[in-house]
């Protein structure tokens, strides 16, 4: 059974959401887990993949942003990976994907074990948080935020989930 775990940030956080979030995956990457961030919208994708491009300057987490169309990094143009190109991408186990819930790929699970976290940062209920281990909800200090947070929260403790909750200062 998938384990969750609401992170709520507080208001004397100074940390952005996405600052958080490569804390944690950094903490998982280091636990030597597959991570799999969905976003709320491309944007957050990309600032994610910046931050996780220089999250310390002595360490690198390999990742794969799969939610651009386009982007340009240095003047320079990255288009969206191809269906083979992310064929590879599976094949070499890269341990960190992003992407939106609105540009959905399929992740090849290893049938001997169910994936390690999922860190939800989209208002819907990720469709596939069941093949994981252990789901985090990062909440913002927004009200708006909170109150579609709370819904999923009704949904997963209905259905039996194990849930805590941890405030991030």
């Amino acid at each position: 059974m998938t384990n969750i775990a609401f992170y709520l940030q507080q208001n004397s956080s100074q940390k952005s959401l996405e600052q958080i979030v490569c804390q944690l995956v950094q903490k998982a990457y280091i636990q030597d887990n597959f991570i799999y961030i969905q976003t709320q919208n491309v944007e957050q994708a990309n600032l994610i993949d910046d931050l996780l491009w220089s999250i310390q300057d002595d360490s690198f987490i390999p990742h794969l942003n799969m939610s651009n169309t386009e982007k340009q990094v240095n003047n320079h143009s990255l288009v969206e990976l191809t269906q083979e190109q992310q064929k590879l991408s599976k094949a070499y186990h890269v341990p960190v994907i992003i992407n939106t819930a609105t540009s959905q790929i399929d992740i090849d699970l290893n049938p001997k074990r169910k994936e390690e976290l999922l860190i939800n940062l989209n208002d819907e209920i990720p469709y596939i948080f069941s093949r994981f281990h252990r789901l985090a909800e990062i909440i913002s200090n927004n009200e708006e935020v909170k109150k579609v947070a709370r819904v999923r929260y009704k949904f997963y403790k209905d259905r039996g989930y194990p849930i805590l909750t941890h405030d991030i200062n």
